[in-house]
């Protein structure tokens, strides 16, 4: 898709993303430029293994940008998901429309992924997630598809998970989130899967939506 992204519109892939996506959402500390440049290097966290020791580079530079060469913050990914949530919505946000935000939306068939995301239905809605794993880096975000609430967690070291897995649910927990179980008096369920995701596994695709 990146390829054919740039073939067909002649420009660099990080140009591209910068003009038609980050931009117009305002996600302007964030950049796909990789390796990254000089002025930015100096905010840019640096890479740890699953022990918290600094690896020997302080990033690895990735040449497939589309999966792996973002670089962005939380604020900033937080904007990202909100954009979509209030698109669906209805409201007019610029650049992505109400029907590519219900593609990015479907399942594709395989497990709970769709294009680029988890979208799994839990509690009393519809969710979408996605983990961002890599080399010395752990990330998540989660969000409901028609609500206007959210989370992002990003972390600088491989055994990020766990630290991840606490910062989620004790979300969830103060700002008792719909994604826990209903049932008795006790609303928190336990642990289903690495960043608050449910166990990944073959799901009913969702029922496309009109209107």
């Amino acid at each position: 898709m990146q390829k054919l992204l740039m073939d067909v519109t002649g420009r660099s892939f990080p140009d591209l993303m910068r003009f038609r996506l980050l931009q117009p959402l305002g996600m302007l500390l964030s950049t796909y430029q990789q390796p990254l440049h000089g002025s930015r290097r100096h905010s840019a966290a640096l890479a740890h293994d699953t022990t918290g020791q600094r690896l020997d580079v302080p990033w690895m530079v990735y040449p497939e940008l589309a999966a792996a060469g973002l670089w962005s913050t939380s604020e900033e990914l937080a904007t990202l998901v909100r954009s979509l949530q209030r698109t669906a919505a209805g409201d007019v946000v610029q650049p992505l429309s109400r029907n590519v935000v219900r593609d990015l939306w479907q399942p594709v068939g395989v497990g709970s992924f769709s294009a680029g995301f988890h979208v799994f239905q839990q509690g009393e809605g519809w969710y979408f997630a996605h983990m961002g794993s890599n080399q010395g880096y752990r990330s998540f975000l989660m969000a409901p598809q028609s609500k206007g609430y959210g989370l992002v967690v990003m972390t600088n070291g491989e055994g990020g998970w766990t630290l991840i897995e606490r910062i989620c649910r004790r979300i969830q927990q103060v700002y008792d989130w719909d994604v826990q179980q209903t049932e008795g008096q006790f609303r928190f369920a336990p642990q289903k899967g690495l960043g608050c995701l449910p166990n990944v596994r073959a799901t009913e695709p969702r029922p496309s939506t009109s209107g």
